[in-house]
């Protein structure tokens, strides 16, 4: 047995280690230029996205007065300057009231009678005042005194929403039993108006629906004088009830139109009682761009 021969099998002969070390080392340089293209990307990337975000952003908040330039919508607590009314002196008597926001201007007196009744009080002069709507202007006195109530006259300081109220208090049923004491006023209405057709129905609508637009006259101010043409009717079955002093003022020029009730006696006298001021007003009237 120990002289048997044995099949003849190959013998596996070791890996020098001559060949491992340089395929170890190759393999190394591979992944270590790996990691660094990767590191050098990862930076690349990041200086891109830290370019990006560094770059200074525009603030929402700069030049914030500036309109041209912010991107804030601008925000304020008054009227634009071109909708402002304006009140200027004249003379002594006289104050130039111009609105922007409805574009027509007319001259107010200063002082003014103010309302008497039922011995309320008997003689008082008042500041005239103008108090905005959406329609237009109430044109009044600054005060008036209610009813006497146990011999004591009561002083109301006026204000839109108690003109407003009492102007308009004979449209609602709650008032009619119970009137509340109306200061005298006027209410200028004012209507962007295209054609003669827009302004009979501006007519109609303030004053009823049997009212047509008459003749047309230049008024001293430039603008025309209109004139109301009623049906022809009983004021108990007209359908054109106007039975006061009205005025209707009209520019094709500018497309615009006023008008309002001027009362059956003078509303607006001097503190002597010698002169109308309504109709100085009236003339006074004119539009504006």
């Amino acid at each position: 047995m120990e002289n048997e021969i044995q099949p003849n099998t190959p013998i596996v002969q070791p890996i020098k280690q001559t060949k491992i070390l340089p395929l170890l080392l190759m393999g190394l340089i591979i992944a270590t230029v790996s990691v660094y293209i990767g590191i050098q990307i990862g930076k690349n990337q990041a200086s891109n996205q830290l370019s990006v975000l560094s770059e200074p952003i525009k603030s929402t908040t700069q030049n914030v007065s500036d309109s041209t330039t912010s991107l804030l919508p601008t925000i304020t607590n008054s009227p634009s300057p071109n909708k402002v009314s304006t009140t200027i002196s004249i003379d002594d008597t006289w104050n130039l009231y111009t609105n922007n926001k409805f574009g027509f201007s007319m001259k107010i007196p200063k002082i003014t009678v103010g309302p008497v009744h039922n011995n309320c009080p008997e003689d008082y002069t008042v500041p005239t005042v103008t108090f905005e709507d959406y329609t237009g202007v109430y044109i009044t006195g600054e005060y008036f005194f209610e009813y006497p109530q146990n011999g004591v006259c009561q002083k109301t300081v006026n204000n839109l929403n108690i003109i407003s109220q009492r102007a308009n208090q004979w449209r609602w049923s709650i008032y009619q039993n119970n009137p509340l004491y109306t200061p005298p006023f006027w209410h200028i209405i004012t209507a962007k108006i295209e054609t003669d057709t827009e302004l009979e129905s501006f007519v109609k609508t303030n004053y009823g629906f049997g009212c047509k637009v008459g003749t047309k006259s230049i008024s001293p101010s430039g603008v025309y004088d209109v004139k109301i043409q009623g049906d022809g009717l009983e004021l108990e079955n007209t359908k054109c009830p106007i039975n006061y002093r009205y005025a209707l003022k009209y520019s094709p020029e500018l497309k615009k139109a006023a008008t309002w009730g001027a009362g059956q006696d003078t509303v607006f006298p001097s503190t002597d009682y010698k002169q109308d001021y309504d109709s100085e007003m009236i003339n006074s009237f004119k539009f504006i761009d």
